[in-house]
């Protein structure tokens, strides 16, 4: 922006330092020299990045909560209404010439700073807020978030998107110890919409089995892996708020709670990464070996005790023929991540 100046020679008694404002403007030598103008922020002059709708409401309401301002609950419900709007930028259409499992990978990767910002958000509201209505928030844009119809069936891209942020919300209300809330998004319905009418369903409706990346994408690249979605949320997993072992962790948490129900539709793609022999069982199960930590894991598993935990359990090896779950051929060690045989024996 450009300023007006003026120089005053009116006067009656003649001033010099009028005068020399005349002749600095004339020579462009003025008095203040304009200051180099600083370094752009990087989203602005990387023209590869998306343009991230929701920056500035995310900086709102991350302020908002943080300082405990009565303009928080407003803001964040504007911030969630803005990232619900953003999904629409993410719909899929074929591009000739290039395979659509490409289309795909290349959306999940542009989401990730709205995944970034997301997650960030989760843990604020863990650290400095003890408002339960936050959480109801997030509950209803995860809700939300399963209204969202793709076109094109091009869906897997969403269905990612939405598998990722539910095990993150997850993993950070348990890493935050926040039990009472994490039982809201696993004990509560989610209404659902599908072409016959609206339902509700379970947390399992958020974890999708994607063919575009598991089938297509493996076939037409010869890749020789187990689970290409598994390799995608390991090698997306940078966030300083939650590590890839509590992924993990939570991966299998959400499948074990899944069978003691009676169901059998969350399968934990990450635990591919368990077979390493660190993993030789889950902190939040080694924990519970201690009778009064078990509590938490009654919690999260919806279980009465652990006798309770056993007899589901073995009905549900039975029932859903959990040998037979395998990673490359090899049976997933269920009781084994369990920690089965010592739980509560201290």
């Amino acid at each position: 922006m450009r300023n007006r100046i003026y120089i005053l020679l009116s006067k009656t008694d003649f001033s010099h330092d009028e005068y020399e404002k005349l002749l600095r403007n004339i020579y462009e030598k003025p008095f203040h020299q304009r200051p180099p103008l600083g370094t752009s922020p990087s989203y602005i002059s990387d023209e590869d990045k998306p343009i991230i709708q929701t920056r500035h409401h995310f900086s709102t309401v991350r302020d908002a909560i943080k300082n405990g301002k009565a303009t928080s609950k407003g803001a964040l419900t504007d911030y969630l209404a803005k990232l619900i709007n953003a999904f629409s930028d993410f719909y899929i259409q074929p591009i000739d010439g290039t395979p659509l499992d490409e289309t795909i990978i290349k959306s999940i990767i542009d989401f990730k700073p709205y995944r970034d910002e997301f997650i960030e958000l989760v843990d604020i509201i863990c650290k400095y807020s003890t408002n339960n209505e936050y959480f109801e928030k997030i509950f209803e844009f995860l809700e939300n978030s399963l209204q969202i119809k793709p076109i094109f069936n091009a869906a897997d891209n969403f269905l990612f998107i939405r598998r990722e942020l539910f095990i993150y919300v997850i993993a950070i209300l348990i890493r935050n110890k926040k039990y009472d809330e994490t039982s809201l998004f696993l004990d509560e319905p989610y209404y659902y919409i599908t072409n016959s009418g609206g339902s509700y369903t379970t947390y399992t409706q958020f974890h999708g089995y994607f063919t575009t990346i598991d089938e297509d994408r493996k076939r037409r690249l010869g890749l020789n892996r187990t689970s290409i979605t598994a390799d995608l949320i390991k090698d997306r997993a940078d966030s300083q708020f939650v590590t890839f072992e509590e992924l993990v962790q939570t991966d299998f948490i959400l499948c074990i709670r899944d069978i003691l129900s009676g169901s059998a539709r969350w399968f934990p793609r990450t635990l591919v990464y368990a077979r390493d022999q660190e993993y030789s069982g889950f902190e939040i199960f080694s924990r519970a070996q201690n009778k009064r930590y078990f509590e938490t894991v009654k919690g999260l598993l919806k279980v009465n005790d652990k006798d309770d935990l056993l007899k589901r359990y073995n009905t549900a090896f039975i029932k859903h023929n959990l040998n037979r779950w395998t990673f490359g051929g090899l049976p997933i060690r269920f009781s084994g991540y369990m920690n089965l045989d010592k739980l509560a024996t201290i």
